[in-house]
């Protein structure tokens, strides 16, 4: 018995660990003044950048008004927020993102160009469905959610 609980102890520990490693967020305000373009350098080494906090009237649409090359966050037409940028990676260079529809509408996360995506763990009621409440567009290099799915997504 003993054994058992220190064995699930260091699973636990582990684990933890491991999440903490992939979860090193940087938080990168970014806007676009005038409706005109902006760039905000971020650095190389990100697994994803997701927009957490919009601060202008005028919408901020992934790869319409705000987006990413290299490391670098781009903002247009307006398009004024939050932005939180997350570095770090676990086993075999694999990174853990967490993507999450936003009052139950459609969001989408830049993760870049992987073999593998795959939900981790859920963190929302809704049910994130393969291809309904998410999926991953290997042609843009984006994971989507929509129907108020949030969840973790590990990508390799």
């Amino acid at each position: 018995m003993f054994l058992r609980s220190l064995a699930m102890v260091f699973a636990l520990a582990l684990g933890s660990a491991w999440a903490s490693q992939a979860w090193a967020e940087e938080l990168i305000q970014c806007g676009s003044e005038d409706g005109r373009y902006n760039s905000c350098y971020v650095g190389h080494g990100y697994n994803t950048i997701r927009l957490v906090d919009r601060q202008s009237d005028a919408p901020c649409r992934p790869d319409n008004s705000f987006g990413v090359i290299g490391g670098v966050i781009w903002v247009d037409e307006g398009c004024r927020g939050i932005f939180a940028v997350s570095k770090g990676a676990g086993p075999n260079n694999a990174a853990l993102v967490r993507c999450e529809s936003q009052d139950g509408g459609f969001n989408s996360c830049f993760v870049g160009q992987y073999r593998l995506v795959e939900k981790f763990g859920r963190l929302s009621k809704a049910s994130c469905e393969d291809n309904k409440g998410w999926g991953y567009d290997s042609r843009t290099g984006y994971i989507w959610v929509d129907y108020g799915c949030r969840a973790d997504f590990y990508v390799e």
